[in-house]
């Protein structure tokens, strides 16, 4: 089996880490007073309350962050497959 080397596809990065954003903020949810609320709409008051202060940003940006992980890794197994299914011995 040969190795090949793979390149980055940027826009479908950026296309899958937004996706995630979106997914983790919908997804991960909060029980306030008996209701849950997604981070989303959690962030979203929270930045009209008190605007962006210290801890709402790293918040941000740890959220950013592994979406922008899982956003790689996603496309990296979309490009080995679509490289796989086009050049088949």
């Amino acid at each position: 089996m040969k190795l090949k080397a793979h390149t980055t596809n940027r826009r479908l990065w950026l296309v899958l880490s937004a996706l995630a954003f979106v997914a983790i903020g919908l997804l991960v949810q909060f029980d306030i007073k008996e209701e849950y609320e997604s981070l989303i709409r959690v962030t979203a008051e929270a930045v009209v309350r008190e605007g962006l202060q210290t801890g709402l940003l790293v918040l941000l940006a740890i959220w950013a962050s592994v979406a922008a992980i899982i956003g790689w890794a996603l496309q990296c197994v979309i490009v080995i497959i679509a490289d796989w299914r086009h050049v088949r011995p």
